[in-house]
């Protein structure tokens, strides 16, 4: 299984997200973005912890 972290909640993130979720390998652990509410959309959705900063994901989750 591979832990994936997302970095950006926005734009193109939709069709990331969607794969990511339909992978059976893959598990959506975090999403971050620099806006709280695009990154809270994403992990309401796809599930997941949300991030505001890159470096702590980094240090909080096992990607």
């Amino acid at each position: 299984m591979v832990r994936v972290g997302l970095v950006g909640a926005g734009g193109i993130a939709s069709e990331h997200l969607k794969h990511i979720d339909d992978h059976d390998q893959a598990e959506l652990v975090a999403v971050c973005d620099i806006s709280a509410k695009q990154a809270e959309l994403a992990v309401k959705r796809y599930g997941g912890v949300a991030y505001t900063d890159i470096r702590r994901m980094l240090a909080n989750e096992q990607l």
